[in-house]
């Protein structure tokens, strides 16, 4: 039963850190973070956990769907190309500040060319239409 009052506990209470964040103006994660902080300098206050399956159907799931459902069905490939170029960035940065080798660089390098070559629309091979030929 603990569980369960944690779970209700918690949403009540990132309900009303949403509600003054909209009131305030401000953003609901800095808020949710100030407020995590705020309760751990108080002395002797409850270690709140929760099991991470819990946490995944309550939490993630429902955050996953919802960016799913604005996410665009007409172009899923242009966000890919975004995740691409962040990753050459990324990729790029580790290999000028010498924290990875020639090797690392190259094999991940490559894995991220044909990640860019799956996302380009027009490098896909052609649909086939009707019966394989035989």
């Amino acid at each position: 039963m603990a569980v369960f009052d944690l779970t209700i506990a918690l949403l009540v209470i990132a309900a009303l850190l949403a509600r003054l964040a909209r009131w305030l103006q401000v953003p609901y994660p800095s808020l949710l973070a100030l407020a995590r902080t705020a309760v751990a300098f108080v002395p002797g206050a409850p270690r709140a956990a929760l099991d991470p399956t819990l946490a995944l159907a309550l939490f993630v799931a429902p955050t996953l769907l919802d960016a799913a459902f604005d996410a665009s069905p007409r172009d899923p490939s242009a966000a890919l190309r975004r995740v691409v170029a962040r990753q050459r960035n990324v990729l790029g940065d580790l290999r000028r500040s010498g924290r990875i080798g020639d090797d690392a660089f190259h094999a991940v390098e490559e894995e991220i060319d044909l990640l860019e070559l799956s996302a380009d629309p027009r490098l896909r091979p052609p649909r086939r239409v009707g019966p394989a030929p035989s």
